[in-house]
């Protein structure tokens, strides 16, 4: 099956506004933003992140245009000519053209879950809540090619990637990650894009075309059969590190959280930071984690400058130049910044 990458919509879906997807399905708004459903009777869940990177760093206040760049060029090298798609947007919009344009117009189907907050690590796919069943969860959000499996990672998982060609490589977390409570399995296919954290993003329409040839095969065999996963495969590098606090704090287990959140509607709250109770209305919830008191915001809780983000005192760091910068941003984009209290 030949497959062509309409480059006119894929520009269209790089630079539109979040707003305009608002139409395509059902908003549903969170604490951390809002995601997109749209059911259209499928077995399988596509997800894609709608966020960029250039939202996050600010380059469209500074030297680029509010909107980002786009272009296609012909490039001829050792290895032939090859198509260079540019844009500092394609990490997820590539994503999203593939799942809400192309792979229809192949004539697959399944239902699709668009999100944002992906690029600051508070994906609003932590909120979805599923009204069916779904037989495994799938997204375009990866540099290169092969696939990445994250905390899903098991024998059976590895062998159906292995057999239709995907190269199964180590990623840190996407939206899929947060989609653990569904109890399927979930792949993070390559998407054929190369330093999607800078303002250098390209994709290769080669290794675009090459993934969706062999994701058609990987559908065609395993679109109706239920990949569950009943034990979730822990790994730093893996996973995302706000997972891995979870994980290591067995005093705050799913049942525990949930126990707090009733205490939160109910109205009385404990202070993660200095243990004393209070009314719910005094309260914030910093880093989608800690409750934290009225007093101890003033003293404990700063703002990252790099993705704007509210948290504690022991996840902040000095960048270069005096920046305040979280620890996770730190780690994402290779910042050396040293501890506050060092």
């Amino acid at each position: 099956m030949k497959i062509d990458i309409n480059y006119e919509q894929l520009k269209n879906r790089c630079t539109e506004d979040i707003e305009s997807f608002n139409i395509l399905g059902d908003t549903v708004n969170t604490r951390d933003g809002k995601y997109i459903y749209i059911d259209r009777g499928g077995k399988v869940l596509a997800v894609a992140h709608l966020d960029i990177i250039t939202d996050i760093l600010g380059w469209s206040s500074r030297s680029y245009p509010r909107r980002p760049s786009f272009e296609v060029v012909e490039s001829i090298g050792e290895y032939g000519v090859k198509t260079i798609i540019r844009s500092e947007a394609l990490d997820d919009r590539l994503g999203v053209y593939i799942i809400l344009d192309l792979l229809p117009k192949l004539g697959l189907t399944y239902d699709i879950l668009l999100t944002e907050g992906e690029e600051i690590g508070c994906s609003t796919a932590a909120h979805f809540e599923a009204v069916k069943e779904y037989n495994w969860l799938f997204s375009f959000d990866r540099m290169g090619d092969g696939v990445v499996l994250y905390q899903y990672e098991c024998e059976e998982t590895t062998e159906m990637c292995l057999k239709h060609g995907f190269e199964i490589y180590e990623g840190i977390y996407s939206d899929i990650c947060y989609l653990d409570h569904l109890g399927v399995a979930g792949f993070n296919f390559g998407t054929g894009y190369y330093e999607n954290h800078s303002s250098n993003s390209y994709a290769i329409a080669e290794v675009i075309t090459g993934q969706v040839e062999k994701f058609l095969s990987f559908w065609d065999e395993y679109r109706d059969r239920k990949v569950e996963v009943s034990e979730v495969q822990w790994s730093f590098y893996r996973y995302h590190w706000r997972r891995l606090w979870l994980y290591l704090n067995p005093s705050e287990t799913k049942k525990k959280r949930k126990k707090r959140e009733r205490d939160w509607e109910e109205g009385e709250v404990r202070c993660d930071i200095c243990g004393r109770f209070a009314l719910s209305d005094e309260f914030a919830i910093i880093d989608d984690m800690y409750m934290v008191c009225r007093e101890c915001q003033l003293t404990s809780v700063f703002n990252c400058e790099y993705c704007g983000r509210s948290v504690l005192y022991r996840h902040i760091l000095y960048a270069p130049y005096g920046e305040l910068i979280c620890d996770d941003c730190a780690y994402r984009y290779g910042v050396r910044a040293t501890n506050p209290e060092s």
